[in-house]
């Protein structure tokens, strides 16, 4: 196995994970990844109504957590929610479930996002103050301003797997001095079908989204913007777990003022306030021969701030933020017993825990010359943590007596890339060091249960900041039809935190195998690699094709949890006038390596084909956009590594979408 790790850190070094998303030339060097860079049009996409899950797991930049059929967990670099930063233009939020039924991305509609931005490994952008897997920033679809006054868009979608429903409307004003967009959208799914025609039960759902942007610009005074999202997702079931979601309900908004073009040297000021409110009630009582009924509701309130500051001289481009947020998570539960003459019993999962973070980022690069530049970054923070309930600090102190009502924590994260761009060919190499604090569940969980491998967890408060040391290059090579991009970054951690079996404990939850407790593990290694080819050809056609390859070790050489198999995709696009069609097959190999510690097994392979069309046609000023396909074209019956508990997917899907520009 040691053969096998040196030779991937070998390979590590002639691939990258860390592209960038613009050329020395524009002057701005970051390990980001831009999806929709100009805007994103999703009109244009193969299936335009879809989930923003379905968009960000098409990007093949990011993989899935999928617990049902709604509001699944985005990873990156094989890292899940507690190592990486998931941001709603720059807004901080966090879930007020302890199951994860609710993801960040879950409150942007499709309609409302500008661009997704994946930042990679410790390069997680100036919004990543707590991450160290990478980070993801959903930048709001914000019409600015302009002269073209009225605009508005109807859709409506339906898919027949499920009897999958979706409408939205979309409305726009701009003037040169004023804008505001607004939108709503509905969906409501009934339980789908996997392959062979099998009901997944408990998969229905039904959502409610509606935003608004709006933006003011003073006479040589800057613009002033602000934000509203309002989330209500009810019904959702959740087949993979054992309890369903009666309601998630979201409230987002922010307030930014902007300026450009304060000196010759500074080009941007922007500060920026922000509050967020998410409400979520976990809920059996639909579920059948449930030996003791629960309820379990969570909340979780954010209000934060950020002050960007961004400039250029003749070789540096630069740039400085200040940011703080102050979270209250807190999640309980009550067990109900079968004879009413039982009092029913009650606990803290999540003890009101109040935290309050604040850092210093700055970023430069640095250009030598045309061909060769340098980019640094780096975080300082501190963030200072209160248990509020003394109940629960009570509840905690039964396994760590020693355990503080408040504790002070320390960040530090730094990295370093150099770039050499000569005609066709980029090559980017850097890494970097990086820290982050444990989760509200790692360091002040109780008893959650985990129905994938069937422990109960229990949070450990003593728990160190979790360290990684990244290495990371890239190599792009471009021509006119011709597209190749070669990625790798190698992460190794020290005090790695995971659940590990407590044979002293026993489990709260009926049917539980047992307790685990957080603890560090010393060290642990994350190995990730990916290929892509793009090939352009008869001015009509484009196919891309990408494959991926993962590895993951912990310090006795046992396979990390969740830990993609190798997975590959290839599309042919093809577009003509106002016509355009897409094929592609996607798939992954067996998942051999697992960890059946954590509830894995073996996951066999799978092999899907999807279809698309699409035609537009133009009347009068207004246009008018069908798209129609089929999903899982030969009904596989199949399941993804990351599926919990191997819930199985989609079996054939017939969509449609229409959607008119008035």
């Amino acid at each position: 196995m040691k053969k096998v790790i040196i030779l991937s850190c070998l390979l590590h070094f002639c691939f990258s994970y860390s592209q960038v998303a613009d050329s020395i030339q524009d002057k701005n060097l970051e390990g980001i990844i831009v999806i929709g860079k100009k805007g994103l049009d999703y009109r244009k996409e193969s299936k335009p109504l879809s989930t923003l899950d379905e968009y960000m797991e098409n990007s093949g930049r990011i993989n899935l957590i999928q617990r049902g059929n709604y509001a699944w967990e985005p990873t990156l670099n094989n890292m899940a929610s507690e190592r990486i930063s998931v941001t709603i233009d720059g807004m901080k939020i966090f879930s007020a479930c302890t199951d994860k039924m609710d993801p960040v991305t879950s409150y942007v509609e499709i309609s409302n996002l500008k661009k997704l931005q994946v930042y990679s490994g410790l390069e997680n952008g100036v919004h990543g103050s707590n991450s160290i897997g990478g980070g993801i920033n959903l930048a709001l679809n914000k019409t600015g301003f302009s002269s073209k006054k009225w605009k508005s868009s109807l859709n409506t979608g339906y898919e027949s797997n499920g009897d999958y429903r979706t409408n939205g409307l979309d409305i726009s004003y701009s003037r040169p001095k004023f804008y505001t967009n607004m939108g709503v959208f509905h969906r409501k799914s009934e339980n789908y079908q996997a392959g062979d025609h099998e009901e997944v039960y408990f998969s229905q759902f039904e959502k409610f989204n509606s935003y608004a942007n709006i933006g003011y610009q003073f006479p040589q005074s800057g613009v002033i913007e602000g934000s509203l999202i309002y989330d209500d997702a009810s019904d959702v079931g959740y087949p993979a777990l054992t309890m369903d979601v009666k309601t998630a309900r979201a409230w987002i908004t922010s307030l930014s003022y902007k300026k450009e073009n304060l000196s010759d040297i500074f080009s941007l000021w922007e500060t920026k306030f922000y509050y967020n409110s998410i409400v979520h009630k976990m809920d059996d009582t639909k579920r059948p021969d449930v030996p003791i009924h629960m309820d379990m509701p969570g909340k979780s309130k954010t209000r934060g701030f950020y002050s960007l500051l961004k400039g250029n001289t003749s070789r540096h481009s630069f740039t400085a933020n200040w940011d703080g947020y102050y979270n209250q998570s807190e999640a309980e539960m009550t067990m109900y017993p079968e004879n009413p003459n039982e009092k029913p019993m009650f606990m803290y999962t999540w003890p009101d825990i109040r935290t309050y973070n604040t850092g210093i980022f700055i970023e430069d690069m640095y250009r030598i010359n045309e061909k060769n530049s340098f980019h640094f970054s780096s975080r300082a923070g501190f963030q200072h943590e209160i248990i509020q309930s003394n109940f629960g600090l009570r509840s905690i102190r039964i396994f760590f007596p020693e355990t503080n009502k408040s504790r002070n924590r320390f960040l530090f994260k730094a990295t370093a890339h150099y770039q050499y761009t000569k005609n066709d060919l980029t090559l980017t190499a850097g890494g970097g060091y990086g820290e982050r604090t444990p989760s509200a569940s790692e360091a002040y969980g109780f008893y959650l249960f985990n129905s994938f491998d069937n422990y109960d967890y229990i949070g450990n408060p003593s728990l160190k900041n979790e360290k990684s040391l990244e290495g990371n290059m890239s190599l792009n090579w471009k021509k006119k039809k011709v597209e190749l991009n070669l990625e790798a970054s190698c992460f190794h951690f020290f005090d790695y935190i995971t659940g590990k079996p407590d044979i002293s404990l026993s489990p709260m939850t009926l049917g539980a195998q047992g307790a685990k407790i957080y603890i560090p593990l010393p060290r642990a290694f994350i190995f990730t690699t990916r290929m892509q080819l793009k090939y352009r050809f008869l001015n009509l056609f484009e196919w891309t094709n990408q494959v991926s390859y993962n590895l993951g070790r912990d310090n006795h050489d046992k396979p990390l949890p969740l830990i993609a198999p190798v997975m590959y995709s290839s599309t042919l696009f093809f577009h003509k006038s106002k016509f355009n069609s897409e094929i592609q097959i996607k798939g992954a190999g067996k998942q051999n390596e697992f960890n059946s510690e954590f509830g894995e097994d073996k996951t066999p392979g799978y092999l899907v084909c999807n279809i698309s069309f699409g035609y537009s046609l133009s009347f009068d000023k207004h246009t008018l956009t069908l798209k129609s396909g089929m999903e899982n074209i030969f009904d596989r019956r199949y399941s993804v590594y990351s599926d919990w508990n191997n819930i199985l997917r989609k079996g054939r899907n017939y969509f449609i979408a229409v959607l008119v520009n008035l």
